[in-house]
Protein backbone atom coordinates (compact mmCIF):
# COMPACT_ATOMS: atom_id res chain seq x y z
CA UNK A 1 0.00 0.00 0.00
CA UNK A 2 1.08 3.56 -0.76
CA UNK A 3 1.01 6.34 1.36
CA UNK A 4 1.28 10.01 0.76
CA UNK A 5 3.56 12.06 2.75
CA UNK A 6 1.70 14.32 5.00
CA UNK A 7 2.90 18.01 3.90
CA UNK A 8 1.89 19.04 7.63
CA UNK A 9 4.36 16.78 8.87
CA UNK A 10 6.75 18.03 6.53
CA UNK A 11 5.96 21.90 7.37
CA UNK A 12 6.03 21.17 11.25
CA UNK A 13 9.24 19.69 11.12
CA UNK A 14 10.75 22.69 9.13
CA UNK A 15 9.30 25.18 11.43
CA UNK A 16 10.73 23.27 14.59
CA UNK A 17 14.40 23.01 12.83
CA UNK A 18 14.33 26.80 12.04
CA UNK A 19 13.08 27.79 15.56
CA UNK A 20 15.38 25.96 17.48
CA UNK A 21 18.35 26.66 15.48
CA UNK A 22 17.70 30.08 15.99
CA UNK A 23 17.25 29.80 19.63
CA UNK A 24 20.50 28.66 20.44
CA UNK A 25 22.19 30.39 17.89
CA UNK A 26 23.08 27.46 15.49
CA UNK A 27 24.91 27.19 12.00
CA UNK A 28 22.92 26.86 8.96
CA UNK A 29 24.24 25.73 5.79
CA UNK A 30 22.99 24.89 2.33
CA UNK A 31 24.51 21.86 0.08
CA UNK A 32 23.67 20.84 -3.62
CA UNK A 33 24.50 17.13 -4.70
CA UNK A 34 24.29 14.52 -6.98
CA UNK A 35 23.58 10.60 -5.88
CA UNK A 36 24.82 7.67 -7.69
CA UNK A 37 21.89 4.81 -7.36
CA UNK A 38 21.86 1.18 -8.15
CA UNK A 39 19.22 -1.38 -8.66
CA UNK A 40 18.70 -2.79 -4.79
CA UNK A 41 18.75 -6.16 -4.87
CA UNK A 42 15.64 -6.68 -2.37
CA UNK A 43 13.76 -3.08 -2.43
CA UNK A 44 11.79 -3.78 -5.39
CA UNK A 45 9.91 -0.57 -5.07
CA UNK A 46 12.72 2.05 -6.27
CA UNK A 47 12.44 2.90 -9.39
CA UNK A 48 15.94 2.81 -10.32
CA UNK A 49 18.68 1.08 -12.09
CA UNK A 50 22.41 0.71 -12.28
CA UNK A 51 23.57 4.04 -13.14
CA UNK A 52 20.99 6.44 -12.33
CA UNK A 53 21.55 9.67 -11.29
CA UNK A 54 19.15 11.96 -8.86
CA UNK A 55 20.62 15.45 -8.24
CA UNK A 56 19.65 17.18 -4.66
CA UNK A 57 19.33 20.35 -2.78
CA UNK A 58 19.61 20.63 0.98
CA UNK A 59 19.11 23.33 4.13
CA UNK A 60 20.66 21.88 7.11
CA UNK A 61 21.31 23.05 10.81
CA UNK A 62 24.38 22.13 12.69
CA UNK A 63 25.61 21.72 16.23
CA UNK A 64 28.97 20.58 17.88
CA UNK A 65 28.90 16.76 16.99
CA UNK A 66 25.86 16.91 14.56
CA UNK A 67 23.23 18.05 12.05
CA UNK A 68 20.01 17.71 11.07
CA UNK A 69 19.48 17.70 6.95
CA UNK A 70 16.31 18.56 5.29
CA UNK A 71 17.26 17.23 1.33
CA UNK A 72 14.93 16.82 -1.74
CA UNK A 73 16.18 14.96 -4.82
CA UNK A 74 15.21 14.73 -8.06
CA UNK A 75 15.80 11.98 -10.80
CA UNK A 76 14.44 11.47 -14.47
CA UNK A 77 15.08 9.58 -17.50
CA UNK A 78 15.88 6.22 -15.41
CA UNK A 79 17.19 3.09 -16.58
CA UNK A 80 14.98 0.13 -14.70
CA UNK A 81 11.99 1.27 -15.95
CA UNK A 82 10.54 2.71 -19.07
CA UNK A 83 7.68 4.57 -18.11
CA UNK A 84 8.82 6.90 -15.19
CA UNK A 85 8.92 10.16 -16.10
CA UNK A 86 10.98 11.30 -12.80
CA UNK A 87 11.00 10.59 -9.33
CA UNK A 88 11.17 13.67 -6.10
CA UNK A 89 12.54 12.00 -3.19
CA UNK A 90 12.21 14.09 0.53
CA UNK A 91 14.70 13.12 3.29
CA UNK A 92 14.74 14.41 6.22
CA UNK A 93 18.58 13.07 7.76
CA UNK A 94 20.53 13.44 11.19
CA UNK A 95 23.84 13.16 10.98
CA UNK A 96 27.04 12.73 13.64
CA UNK A 97 30.25 14.52 12.98
CA UNK A 98 33.42 13.78 13.89
CA UNK A 99 36.50 16.07 12.81
CA UNK A 100 35.84 14.97 8.95
CA UNK A 101 33.86 11.70 9.58
CA UNK A 102 29.76 11.79 8.81
CA UNK A 103 27.40 9.08 9.54
CA UNK A 104 24.04 8.95 10.14
CA UNK A 105 20.60 7.59 9.24
CA UNK A 106 17.66 9.12 7.63
CA UNK A 107 13.85 8.72 6.37
CA UNK A 108 13.49 9.09 2.84
CA UNK A 109 9.88 9.04 0.49
CA UNK A 110 9.90 8.73 -3.32
CA UNK A 111 7.12 10.83 -5.39
CA UNK A 112 7.23 8.70 -8.98
CA UNK A 113 5.79 10.16 -12.04
CA UNK A 114 4.92 7.84 -14.28
CA UNK A 115 4.17 8.65 -18.22
CA UNK A 116 0.09 8.88 -18.26
CA UNK A 117 0.60 6.53 -21.54
CA UNK A 118 1.61 3.93 -19.19
CA UNK A 119 -1.29 2.92 -17.32
CA UNK A 120 0.44 3.08 -14.22
CA UNK A 121 -0.76 5.15 -11.62
CA UNK A 122 1.90 7.92 -10.06
CA UNK A 123 2.01 7.74 -6.26
CA UNK A 124 4.21 7.61 -3.64
CA UNK A 125 6.40 5.03 -2.10
CA UNK A 126 5.99 4.00 1.66
CA UNK A 127 8.69 5.42 3.65
CA UNK A 128 12.36 3.92 3.97
CA UNK A 129 15.63 4.72 5.73
CA UNK A 130 19.14 4.81 4.57
CA UNK A 131 22.04 4.70 6.44
CA UNK A 132 25.10 7.14 5.83
CA UNK A 133 28.55 7.65 6.02
CA UNK A 134 31.56 9.67 4.58
CA UNK A 135 33.60 11.94 4.87
CA UNK A 136 33.41 15.90 4.82
CA UNK A 137 36.59 18.53 3.09
CA UNK A 138 36.95 21.84 3.37
CA UNK A 139 37.39 23.29 0.24
CA UNK A 140 38.26 27.44 -0.30
CA UNK A 141 35.72 28.31 2.47
CA UNK A 142 33.28 25.24 1.31
CA UNK A 143 33.01 21.64 2.43
CA UNK A 144 32.76 18.90 -0.18
CA UNK A 145 31.08 15.84 1.36
CA UNK A 146 31.86 12.17 0.00
CA UNK A 147 29.68 9.78 1.06
CA UNK A 148 28.00 5.90 1.18
CA UNK A 149 24.63 5.09 1.81
CA UNK A 150 22.17 1.57 2.27
CA UNK A 151 19.21 2.29 1.44
CA UNK A 152 16.69 -0.26 3.13
CA UNK A 153 12.90 -0.62 2.74
CA UNK A 154 12.25 -2.61 6.80
CA UNK A 155 14.47 -2.11 10.01
CA UNK A 156 13.73 -5.96 10.60
CA UNK A 157 15.25 -6.66 7.21
CA UNK A 158 18.57 -5.39 7.53
CA UNK A 159 20.29 -9.02 7.60
CA UNK A 160 19.40 -8.89 3.72
CA UNK A 161 22.44 -6.22 3.50
CA UNK A 162 24.63 -6.94 0.11
CA UNK A 163 27.51 -4.79 -0.65
CA UNK A 164 26.34 -4.04 -4.08
CA UNK A 165 23.33 -2.24 -2.64
CA UNK A 166 25.40 0.34 -1.72
CA UNK A 167 25.05 3.85 -3.30
CA UNK A 168 27.29 7.15 -3.53
CA UNK A 169 27.16 10.53 -3.47
CA UNK A 170 29.28 14.14 -3.10
CA UNK A 171 27.95 17.42 -1.93
CA UNK A 172 29.31 20.76 -2.14
CA UNK A 173 27.80 22.85 0.74
CA UNK A 174 28.21 26.48 2.28
CA UNK A 175 27.81 27.57 5.95
CA UNK A 176 26.71 30.42 6.86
Amino acid sequence: MKTRLPLSIVASVIVALACSASAVDQETGISVGTRFHIEHSSFEDLPYGDGDMSYGIAFEWHENDAYWQICVNFAQKLTKTNDTEHVVSPQLNLLLKDNFWRGGVGAMWSYVEREKESGSDSDWLDVYWQFMFGVSMPIYGMTLDLMAYYVFEDWDRLDDFDLNDIEFGAWLGFKF
